[in-house]
């Protein structure tokens, strides 16, 4: 996704989700410290695997390779602001909705805010 054009939804006052891997979501918070970093673990690596398999898509080396890739993933969770398990999809759009949502009340969002009441006193 063009950088421009995060900035003009941001700008707009909208929510902006980027599907990118560790590595990715790294960058973007060195480059935009406010960011919020949402990582969403499998229920397992087991379950991951069994995923890939049923969708039939990739040969078994590729998926050897992209469960190798998920567990090096895996362990960057410990980098993000919020973790969720996406175990069943209602249930995961509901916490990402509910992460997104608090996700407005933490204090890096709010230093604004925090200053313009001061500036009234």
């Amino acid at each position: 996704t063009p950088k421009k054009k995060i900035e003009e939804k941001l700008c707009m006052g909208k929510d902006v989700i980027l599907e990118i891997e560790t590595a990715g979501a790294m960058k973007v918070k060195a480059a935009c410290p406010e960011a919020v970093l949402i990582f969403m673990l499998p229920p397992s690596v087991e379950t991951l695997k069994h995923r890939l398999i049923k969708r039939g898509t990739d040969s078994q080396s590729v998926i050897q390779k992209r469960v190798e890739q998920a567990e090096r993933e895996i362990g960057m969770a410990k980098e993000y602001d919020y973790v969720f398990v996406n175990d069943d999809l209602d249930a995961a759009v509901d916490d990402l909705e509910l992460i997104m949502k608090s996700a407005k009340y933490l204090v890096n969002q709010n230093k604004d805010l925090i200053k313009g009441v001061l500036k009234k006193c």
